[in-house]
């Protein structure tokens, strides 16, 4: 009887403690006026949150930044503000880690949300396993207020192997992983890198030249050189807007920048074939994308390395007579 209260007091204790946590929540925004309706849901939906002890950080990156919304969300008692000097996102990340006080720290993009109980549930996890340095979860795309599908591909996800699941498809958006930041340095989301390759710069604009930051590329990182758990459950929503596209070539180029920077992560051998195989398949499309525009020396370059960058790659030298044609109509 003894041995059972005590057992039972001290299970009530751990609950308490995974419950009362610190934990900050770093919200990213550049604070824009059309911003508005989307932060205020956002800030609700981790206020909404059943911890009590929760840190909420606004990092205002912006340079049009609207100061009646900056005024607005100061005045929640809940909020603190972060005002950053520098913009960029990468920026953002990396300055709200640094002054978030909280035993754990999680991301949330100014225009998603987190379900109910989506911080107690990885933060149970990551007191489960005191090993790991984060906990991800699942999530939802939402579109037009309705839910559309889960973040997750299961035919493409092994959570058993992170890294290969990674190269099908990113597991891991803004707002699915809750880090322990003792484990975690901020140099995990230092990874700014630059698309420089085949001499394209002076084609493209400063946003698609200097892509800053990446989860893909920081969560290969994260999965390489940390333990990670994943709690399978929905606990957070990605609003999806019908401006957003991943078949413009800038998410083409993105796409070549940050494969060449996991590869240089030196990932086991096993992964090598997959990441030259994508590398292949990313060429190939940023290559249709340049002809498109009229850039056919660009397009002839991107179809050289879709070809040259993995054996797979052969598959798209029949493209090479379409490139011919155009260029020949155009003459």
């Amino acid at each position: 009887m003894v041995q059972a209260w005590f057992a039972y007091c001290g299970r009530c204790k751990i609950e308490e403690y995974q419950m009362n946590a610190m934990v900050s929540v770093v919200i990213p925004t550049t604070a824009e006026l059309n911003r508005s309706e989307w932060i205020a849901r956002a800030i609700d939906s981790v206020t909404s949150q059943s911890n009590s002890n929760i840190e909420i950080i606004v990092a205002i990156n912006g340079g049009k930044v609207d100061e009646g919304l900056v005024s607005q969300i100061a005045k929640r008692t809940s909020v603190q503000l972060l005002r950053l000097q520098k913009r960029g996102l990468k920026n953002a990340i990396v300055e709200g880690w640094r002054v978030a006080s909280g035993e754990f720290v999680c991301f949330l993009d100014d225009d998603d949300e987190l379900l109910a109980h989506s911080i107690e549930k990885r933060v149970e996890a990551l007191k489960q396993n005191t090993n790991a340095s984060a906990a991800f979860t699942d999530g939802y795309f939402k579109s037009e207020g309705k839910i559309v599908r889960p973040i997750i591909n299961r035919q493409e996800f092994d959570q058993n192997d992170l890294f290969g699941s990674l190269l099908n498809k990113n597991w891991n958006a803004s707002c699915a992983s809750l880090f322990r930041k003792s484990s975690v340095s901020h140099d995990l989301f230092e990874n700014d890198y630059r698309y420089s390759h085949y001499g394209t710069d002076r084609w493209l604009p400063p946003n698609i030249q200097d892509f800053g930051f990446s989860w893909t590329f920081a969560s290969a990182k994260l999965v390489l050189q940390h333990k990670v758990v994943f709690v399978d459950k929905p606990c957070y929503l990605i609003n999806s807007r019908p401006n957003t596209t991943s078949a413009s070539l800038g998410a083409h180029l993105r796409t070549i920048a940050v494969l060449n920077a996991i590869r240089s992560l030196n990932p086991h051998k096993k992964y090598r074939s997959k990441i030259r195989k994508n590398l292949s398949r990313s060429h190939h499309s940023a290559s249709c994308k340049w002809n498109s525009m009229g850039l056919r020396k660009l397009a002839f370059q991107h179809h050289w390395y879709s070809l040259i960058s993995s054996l797979g790659g052969l598959r798209y030298l029949p493209y090479f007579r379409h490139l011919l044609r155009t260029t020949n109509d155009d003459a």
